[in-house]
């Protein structure tokens, strides 16, 4: 779902921000 980020942040733009902050908490988990 990550690898297709790019494509759906220009569909649509209120999800990057949620999912930006989701790969965050997955970084700092890891």
């Amino acid at each position: 779902m990550f690898a297709s980020c790019p494509s759906t942040m220009n569909s649509q733009p209120e999800m990057p921000a949620k999912r930006q902050r989701v790969v965050k908490q997955k970084i700092v988990q890891q």
